[in-house]
């Protein structure tokens, strides 16, 4: 019997309860660990978002003046971090063993 890949099943979870996700998390304020990992960034430098959620993160960064680029492998997740954060920041629809980035953050 062969099982199947756990993550579809997990982002199968949070395609389904996406908005209660938001609810629970999206105003949580880590402002003392946003300080304590933008110190170890340059000033305006690229950050990775990987497994943005309903964007947070990327959306705190961005405003302080980083250059973000989020994703996350759930579709709903996506669809409520471009919700939140607008064209500013790109948002992308991918799972981690599909990024093609390397070096450049």
């Amino acid at each position: 019997m062969t099982m199947g890949d756990p993550v579809v099943g997990t982002i199968g979870y949070y395609d389904q309860n996406a908005t209660s996700f938001a609810s629970q998390t999206a105003d949580v304020d880590l402002t003392l660990l946003y300080d304590k990992f933008l110190r170890l960034v340059a000033p305006g430098g690229r950050i990775l978002d990987a497994g943005c959620g309903v964007g947070r993160d990327a959306l705190a960064f961005s405003q302080r003046g980083y250059d973000v680029v989020a994703f996350d492998g759930s579709e709903e997740m996506v669809r409520l971090t471009q919700e939140r954060v607008g064209s500013y920041i790109p948002v992308h629809l991918m799972r981690f063993e599909e990024m093609a980035w390397h070096s450049e953050f």
